[in-house]
C-alpha cells in the first residue's frame, strides 16, 4: 500500500506539522498488515483538520444512511468553519458559517432546494442585521431588521402571490405605531395601532374579504375600552360589547343572528355577570331568563 499524495493542502498555515505527517506516511512499509495501515491512516485523518484550520470533524446520519449533520468543533468545543444540516434526501437544510469571533451567518433552505431565509448572529448568539424569509415558491415572505436579537424598524410581510400582507414598525421587539394589513387580493384587512410601549391603542378595524366591516372598537394600553361592535359578513350586527373605565365587562351586551333578530342579552357590572340574562329563539321570541 503506497501513499504518495500529501494529506495537507498547499495553502495550510501549519507546514511543519503537515510535513511531519507526510513523512510518516511515506515510511509505512508495504509489508505491514492492511488493518494496521488503515488504523494509522484514520489517526492521520483526525489530525488533518488541525492542519486545515477546520477543527475536529463530526458527522451524524439519517436512518437511510444519508448525512444529517456535518460540522467542526475547535479545541474548546465551539463550532467553527462551516456547519451543515441536510434533509434525508441529501438536500441542504441549513448552512452556517462561523468566523474567529464566533459571529455566524446562517441560511435555511426548503426541501426543494430553494432558499428559505437567512440572517446573521453576533458573538452573543443574537440575531442581527437584515432578515429575509421566502415562501417555498421563491417569493419573498418577510423582510426586516434585527438588532441584538430584537426586531426593529420597518417590517413587511407578503403572501405567496407576492401581494403585501402587512407593513409596520418594531421597536425593541414590539409593534409600534400604525400597522396596515391587507388581504391576498390587495384590499384592506384593517389598521392596527400600537403605542410606544407596544400596547394596542386607539381605534382598531378589521374587514372581511368583501371589504365588509368585521369589527370595530378601541384599545387603551392593550385592553378593550368603551363599545366594541362585531358584524356578520352580510353587514348585519352580530353583537356588541361594553367596557367600563377600568377596562372590565360592563352594561348590557346584545347578540343577533344573521337575519338581525335578537337571540341573547347579557348584563355585567364591573366585570361580573349581573341582572337578567335573556335567551331568544331565531324569530326573536323569549324562551328563557337567567338571573345573576
Amino acid at each position: 500500500m503506497k501513499v504518495s499524495a500529501s494529506v495537507c493542502p498547499p495553502s495550510t498555515s501549519n507546514e511543519t506539522l503537515c510535513d511531519i505527517i507526510n513523512q510518516k506516511l511515506s515510511k509505512v512499509e508495504t509489508t505491514e498488515n492492511l488493518m494496521k495501515k488503515l488504523l494509522f491512516l484514520f489517526s492521520i485523518l483526525s489530525i488533518f483538520n488541525v492542519c486545515n484550520g477546520q477543527g475536529k470533524e463530526h458527522k451524524t446520519y439519517h436512518k437511510n444512511g444519508q448525512v444529517k449533520e456535518h460540522y467542526f468543533l475547535d479545541k474548546n468545543g465551539e463550532l467553527t468553519g462551516e456547519a451543515k444540516v441536510y434533509f434525508d434526501n441529501a438536500q441542504l437544510s441549513t448552512l452556517s458559517k462561523y468566523d474567529t469571533k464566533k459571529n455566524e451567518e446562517r441560511k435555511w433552505y426548503w426541501k426543494n432546494g430553494k432558499l428559505r431565509g437567512g440572517v446573521s448572529f453576533n458573538e452573543n448568539k443574537k440575531m442581527t442585521g437584515e432578515w429575509k424569509e421566502y415562501h417555498e415558491n421563491g417569493q419573498l415572505a418577510e423582510i426586516g431588521t434585527y438588532e441584538n436579537g430584537e426586531k426593529t424598524g420597518l417590517w413587511k410581510v407578503y403572501f405567496e402571490n407576492g401581494q403585501l400582507s402587512a407593513v409596520g414598525k418594531y421597536k425593541d421587539g414590539y409593534h409600534v405605531g400604525e400597522w396596515k394589513l391587507y388581504q391576498e387580493n390587495g384590499k384592506s384587512r384593517g389598521n392596527w395601532l400600537y403605542d410606544e410601549d407596544g400596547f394596542k391603542t386607539g381605534e382598531w378595524k378589521e374587514y372581511y374579504d368583501n371589504e365588509q366591516l368585521e369589527s370595530i372598537g378601541k384599545y387603551n394600553r392593550g385592553a378593550k375600552i368603551e363599545e366594541w361592535k362585531y358584524y356578520y359578513e352580510n353587514g348585519k350586527l352580530e353583537h356588541f360589547e361594553l367596557y367600563n373605565q377600568y377596562q372590565k365587562y360592563d352594561g348590557e351586551w346584545k347578540f343577533y343572528n344573521e337575519q338581525g333578530n335578537l337571540i341573547k342579552t347579557e348584563n355585567y357590572t364591573n366585570g361580573k355577570e349581573s341582572g337578567n340574562w335573556k335567551f331568544y329563539d331565531d324569530k326573536g321570541n323569549l324562551v328563557k331568563t337567567e338571573k345573576y
